[in-house]
């Protein structure tokens, strides 16, 4: 019967067996489809179809499979995107609760910080019609999503919301993720001791879930509360205890941030070397889950300390093109001690150049895309790359 459509040409098919419309016969048959009192029913089905495909999703997108799953829910997000939007329009805040706390990773890996912030806003508006677990969901959901765009009061207050009623509805998994987000957000703003209480409760949580990757991160920011706090000793076997945990579980977005935070110490150390190792495994693992968040840091980070070992150009275009992938995923260095390093490490770089020299190698990296940044950042040095 596809075939026979596509033949007539009321419907396409594209390389990955998947069939669309025209837009005018879009158009048509959704009128048609209206005309004919089905459209309630049919447009239920479909928010089902994709309530389910996001909620069997959510496990996978910080384990082994979480690539092959960051493609199909990739491919599928204009139809995540309608089944939200019909779902709120109805005013289903609940299951669109739901879903968005299905999709969050996908969100936050992939550079939908705007977007999915947008959407859990518009599910706490319909405040009557969402349960208290659909309301911690969104709050956390957006917790997580607003740290990124360098909003630290939401970061932290609607953190702290969601784990309040986390604890009321006696819902470990998203008590697990609300106190987590919570343990960061009391870090960045320097109280380390309810941050050590929030996230040590986070990791135990974790672990009674049976969640390695969730237990990995906990402990990847429990190692830099230690750091911060002078137990450089304990900090490393933190770290340490985290990346095997998710080097075994194949974890790799969480492992891409465990040596994302590790470059943070040795960069503030002033071990340039080491720095770059971490960061190019880091950006090589981002680059296989075009992870967004983990690539601007790592773009930043590698073209500070190229800077600091004398290769300015490659250390402008790298720093260019990390200013053009924030300015695409709306993304901000909401992190003092980052932002710190970052004005110290450009300083540096701008006293190496001049500025014809400068301006053309930051030009040449803000027309990169994001895949041909973390390419050029994973080839060789200055000489090899010429």
């Amino acid at each position: 019967m596809l075939g026979d459509l596509v033949e007539q040409s009321l419907v396409t098919a594209a390389k990955d067996a998947r069939y669309g419309m025209l837009e005018p016969v879009r158009q048509y048959a959704r009128e048609r489809l209206e005309e004919s009192g089905e459209a309630e029913k049919i447009w239920w089905r479909h928010a089902a179809f994709f309530l389910k495909l996001a909620e069997r999703g959510a496990p996978e997108l910080t384990r082994s499979d979480q690539a092959a799953w960051l493609e199909r829910l990739g491919r599928e997000h204009d139809n995540l995107r309608a089944a939200l939007s019909w779902l709120l329009q109805r005013g289903d805040a609940e299951r669109a609760a739901h879903l968005g706390w299905d999709l969050k990773w996908f969100w936050y890996i992939r550079g939908h910080l705007a977007e999915g912030t947008r959407w859990m806003e518009r599910a706490l508006a319909h405040e009557d019609a969402l349960t208290l677990t659909g309301r911690a969901k969104a709050l956390t959901v957006i917790a997580g999503l607003v740290y990124s765009q360098g909003d630290l009061h939401r970061h932290a207050a609607f953190a702290e919301e969601g784990a309040r009623l986390a604890r009321e509805i006696e819902d470990r998994e998203l008590l697990a993720m609300a106190t987590y987000l919570g343990g960061h957000a009391a870090f960045v703003r320097g109280d380390l001791a309810r941050a050590a209480a929030l996230m040590g409760e986070s990791e135990t949580l974790y672990r009674t879930l049976g969640d390695e990757p969730g237990t990995g991160l906990a402990l990847t920011v429990l190692g830099q509360i230690a750091l911060a706090g002078g137990d450089a000793a304990r900090a490393e076997r933190l770290f340490d205890e985290s990346e095997e945990l998710l080097r075994v579980s194949g974890s790799w977005w969480n492992l891409t941030t465990n040596l994302s935070i590790r470059a943070i110490t040795t960069e503030v150390q002033g071990d340039d070397a080491q720095t770059i190792a971490l960061l190019q495994e880091s950006l090589a693992l981002a680059l296989r889950l075009r992870d967004t968040q983990n690539a601007a840091y790592g773009l930043e980070g590698l073209a500070g300390a190229l800077a600091m070992m004398g290769q300015g150009p490659r250390a402008a275009r790298l720093f260019g093109a990390a200013v053009t992938l924030r300015e695409w995923t709306g993304s901000a260095i909401g992190f003092a001690t980052l932002h710190e390093l970052y004005e110290r490490r450009l300083e540096t770089l701008r006293a190496q150049l001049d500025a014809k020299t400068f301006e053309a190698a930051w030009s040449e990296g803000r027309a990169m895309s994001p895949q041909q940044a973390v390419e050029y950042a994973l080839e060789g040095d200055e000489a090899s790359s010429a």
